[in-house]
């Protein structure tokens, strides 16, 4: 047991700018006890820490870069979807950036218009459909819950915009949607599951994208309680912060609303981090593992 735990700490030192080394190899799932989780997320934090200022000027680039999608009506929505692997991709680029060479260009970030663009746009499209499809999937699991007649009061006092009504419509259903609602979160889990790594896979692996869905699906599955342990210290990070960012809003609404960014900012970077370490600790091969370049003609981006 002390021979693993070495092990694995080697590796993820190992991923830091102060030992680079080369890799190479057919693509290979690593498969890690739950204890990797915490020093997945000790290792992201190692990361942020040395170039804090870049984590941060990144995020509020990627930051800008949604809300300017936001302000597009409809065409904005759409567009999230599909550039939000690529997106994805590229943050995965940056942070490998950052710990394999030491520095990082915003360029780095959309990487993935350049290289790659057409799997990664296929994957957005592919999670807009899915998405579309749960969406129909709840509504259609709400429409039977609430029955015909309650459902079209509903929708009309939304439209309206008269929450009172819309409160006394739920409120006696309340359970039974709560219900439908995880039902539908459990239908989602697995395809959360295939979407959590499949962007640097197709980005930094050269994978098509049935593969890296793959892929994904079974590194979350073997790596199932490592991955628990990760989520569980992040939300707790994000827990923590929140309450300091409570506790300075009354004596100082300002300061509140600035570390509350800043806050974000910060964490979003961390969540990047520690992300991209457990990517490769899971996927240590740096090599592609698909020699076809999926019908692009780009080739894959290998570290």
């Amino acid at each position: 047991m002390n021979d693993k735990k070495s092990e694995h700490e080697k590796m993820l030192d190992a991923l830091l700018p102060e030992t680079v080394g080369q890799r190479g190899g057919p693509v290979e799932l690593q498969v890690w006890p739950a204890r990797a989780g915490a020093l997945w997320v000790r290792q992201g934090f190692d990361l942020f820490k040395q170039r804090p200022l870049a984590w941060l000027g990144a995020m509020a680039v990627l930051a800008f870069v949604m809300m300017g999608l936001g302000w597009l009506p409809v065409a904005g929505d759409i567009l999230a979807f599909l550039l939000g692997p690529v997106l994805n991709a590229g943050l995965m680029y940056y942070a490998s950036r950052l710990a394999l060479a030491g520095e990082a260009g915003i360029g780095h970030l959309f990487v993935g218009l350049r290289v790659r663009t057409a799997a990664l746009v296929g994957l957005g499209a592919l999670n807009m459909l899915v998405m579309f499809l749960l969406v129909m999937l709840m509504a259609f699991m709400m429409a039977m819950s609430l029955g015909e007649e309650t459902l079209r009061a509903l929708s009309a006092a939304l439209e309206a915009e008269d929450m009172d009504a819309v409160k006394t419509l739920v409120e006696p259903h309340a359970q039974v949607l709560l219900l439908d609602f995880l039902v539908v979160m459990l239908v989602y889990i697995p395809w959360a599951a295939a979407l959590w790594f499949s962007p640097p896979l197709v980005l930094m692996h050269g994978c098509r994208v049935t593969l890296a869905l793959k892929l994904s699906v079974m590194a979350c599955l073997r790596n199932f309680m490592a991955l628990l342990v990760y989520s569980l210290l992040l939300v707790g990070w994000a827990c923590l912060g929140g309450l300091l960012v409570v506790m300075t809003y009354d004596w100082a609404v300002a300061l509140s609303g600035l570390l509350m960014v800043l806050f974000l900012l910060a964490f979003i970077g961390l969540l990047v981090a520690a992300q991209w370490v457990s990517f490769a600790a899971i996927f240590p091969q740096q090599e592609a593992c698909d020699s076809q370049p999926d019908g692009n003609g780009q080739g894959s981006l290998l570290l």
